[in-house]
């Protein structure tokens, strides 16, 4: 049923109300689910551009600091400061070996890296991404920070001149990567002996296929709208990776129960922009790549909780992680 948003007081339709089957079908009469899965499969790097393009306007709306992750916090309900939970683990770590230089991949407009850069002054912090209009905005946003800079580059061939690190980390950024060894090969090259490899992404189960067709079909839509063609990595092969690079101290730990209020808001802003008229008149205007963000937004619960009326890590399809790595000394 309806349900009043906390923070306007208005009533407002509830993700609660659509089951799985529900949310595709009303996924299928906006968007048209068949058409939307064959535009989505264009070529990678051009559907990852034109993704990060033509979204940058969504995510500055969805926080002042344009953060491009999930918000981790207990609870059910969306909390701003989660935003910085990435950050904090990543300073935790940098402080716990008394690094001095920390590199972010993919950095987008750096929120994390800016974030870790202003807790940790007297350290060297850079941040690297593909796209050189998320390089210009990084730069400007972090101009008040010294030990802060910028630079355009792929994590499958970070620049050499960068040189080694204490700490590289990635915030949802290395499910784009097409091989894991790939990366952790350049991560390897670039981090100090005794340095610290962090990644916090999502991952699909290893039972993947044996979830009901329609969350795996979800998952398969969710997926291609963040402009992710290949599909999350599935759990495990990342710590592979690092393990065959010769990383020690390898971990995962599961987060997924921290994304709730994220994924609630989302979902929210997500289905009031699929059903009320004054939202659906946007999408004339909209960009197509921005426009799906509604459709991935709408279908992180599902995903990860794999029901909105009584949510449960277990039944989801994909875990939020956070793994981490040694190169030894």
């Amino acid at each position: 049923m309806p349900e009043k948003n906390r923070f306007t007081g208005k009533i407002e339709p509830s993700i609660r109300d659509y089951s799985l089957a529900d949310a595709l079908d009303l996924i299928d009469q906006r968007f048209g689910i068949e058409n939307l899965l064959e535009d989505l499969r264009a070529p990678r790097d051009g559907l990852i551009s034109g993704y990060y393009k033509y979204s940058k306007w969504g995510y500055e709306r969805y926080s002042g600091g344009a953060a491009m992750h999930v918000a981790l916090a207990d609870g059910d309900d969306y909390k701003a400061d989660g935003l910085k939970m990435q950050g904090r683990t990543v300073v935790q770590n940098a402080q716990k070996i008394g690094a001095t230089r920390v590199l972010e991949l993919g950095c987008g407009q750096a929120f994390n890296a800016r974030f870790v850069a202003g807790r940790m002054p007297s350290v060297e912090v850079v941040g690297l991404d593909l796209m050189q209009h998320h390089v210009v905005s990084a730069n400007e946003r972090g101009s008040n920070l010294s030990n802060f800079r910028a630079v355009q580059g792929s994590f499958t061939d970070i620049p050499k001149g960068l040189g080694k690190f204490d700490v590289i980390f990635g915030v949802e950024t290395l499910c784009y990567a097409s091989d894991a060894s790939e990366v952790v090969e350049q991560v390897m090259e670039h981090l100090s002996p005794g340095g610290v490899f962090l990644i916090f992404d999502v991952f699909r189960k290893p039972d993947f296929e044996n979830f009901s067709e329609d969350l795996q079909r979800a998952e398969v839509i969710n997926e291609l709208c963040m402009a992710i063609s290949d599909g999350f990595f599935t759990e495990g092969e990342w710590e592979e990776a690092m393990r065959s690079a010769g990383m020690v101290g390898i971990r995962t730990r599961d987060l997924s129960h921290l994304c709730m209020g994220t994924c609630r808001r989302l979902g929210r802003v997500a289905l009031l922009y699929m059903v009320q008229w004054r939202y659906r008149l946007m999408h004339r205007f909209v960009p197509k790549h921005l426009s799906r963000n509604a459709v991935s937004g709408f279908l992180g619960t599902y995903a990860i909780f794999g029901d909105t009326t009584a949510p449960d890590v277990d039944k989801g399809i994909v875990r939020y992680n956070l793994v981490r790595g040694m190169k030894p000394r």
